[in-house]
């Protein structure tokens, strides 16, 4: 696995963005910013408010007035182990939402 400098961030967001056509939001709760927090170091008091659930893995989020920013985009790979339940509902109600809405 590359270090974390040699990663381009730029071709990882290009990459999240171009890849997928859809994306389904939920409310962050406190197990969902404990998982934030692992791959960020913030302030703890910083907290996210919504996850993103694509195709090929999550963003982790906030809205400030109308505009939503990501903050963190994470791969399917990156989930742990003991993280794995808790993602894999929300891509079930991922994959139902689009295959309802879109067939």
């Amino acid at each position: 696995m590359k270090e974390k400098e040699d990663i381009d961030i730029t071709k990882i967001i290009e990459h999240h963005i171009s890849n997928n056509w859809a994306c389904c939001l939920t409310i962050a709760d406190k197990d969902y910013n404990e998982v934030y927090y692992q791959f960020e170091q913030i302030n703890l008091d910083e907290k996210i408010e919504f996850i993103g659930i694509t195709a090929n893995g999550y963003s982790f989020g906030t809205k400030k007035n109308d505009i939503i920013i990501f903050k963190t985009i994470i791969s399917e790979e990156m989930i742990r182990e003991e993280q794995k339940e808790l993602f894999n509902s929300l891509k079930d109600n991922y994959n139902d939402f689009t295959q309802d809405y879109f067939g």
